[in-house]
């Protein structure tokens, strides 16, 4: 019992299953398990909680590869640098086009939630939006198309 408090311990100070191993003198898959087995049970904790009440909705592409920085610090390039202004390919918010969207949902009693979604589409906005966001709750966001399908199940202010 003891071997398990302190294991629990140790893994809410970032402490890996190695060093988990090695301060508790269990075996490595041992530790691997408790680890595995503590991180699932918050996350199940997590995720069946909603946000409700004032919800706040905004989203920021997060730049996903390497695409126009160089590896080395130096100044030259093997390709093209991104395209800047209107000439660069339509798909912002997409992982194929290095720009995946992030959601962030923030309610007024200090709760957030972040979810990273596939596209910046309706149908991936409407999905996030119902595991992150209890129904009926007000949401406040800015002008994008993809929460206007919000209004149906949501009050969007």
């Amino acid at each position: 019992m003891k071997t398990v408090i302190l294991s629990s311990f140790l893994l809410c100070l970032s402490s890996s299953s190695r060093r988990i191993s090695r301060e508790t003198g269990s075996h490595i898959r041992t530790a691997y398990h408790w680890c595995w087995y503590f991180r699932n049970a918050a996350i199940s904790y997590e995720i069946s909680r909603q946000l409700e009440g004032i919800v706040e909705a905004d989203e920021i592409y997060q730049t996903a590869g390497n695409k126009g920085r160089c590896k080395t610090g130096k100044k030259e390039l093997n390709h093209l640098p991104r395209k800047r202004g209107k000439k660069q390919p339509p798909g912002r918010g997409h992982y194929e086009k290095d720009s995946p969207a992030i959601i962030a949902y923030v309610s007024r009693n200090d709760n957030t939630v972040l979810t990273v979604v596939k596209d910046f589409t309706i149908e991936t906005v409407q999905k996030s939006t119902n595991i992150a966001v209890k129904s009926g709750s007000t949401i406040y966001t800015d002008s994008a198309k993809s929460y206007k399908a919000l209004m149906v199940t949501y009050m969007i202010v």
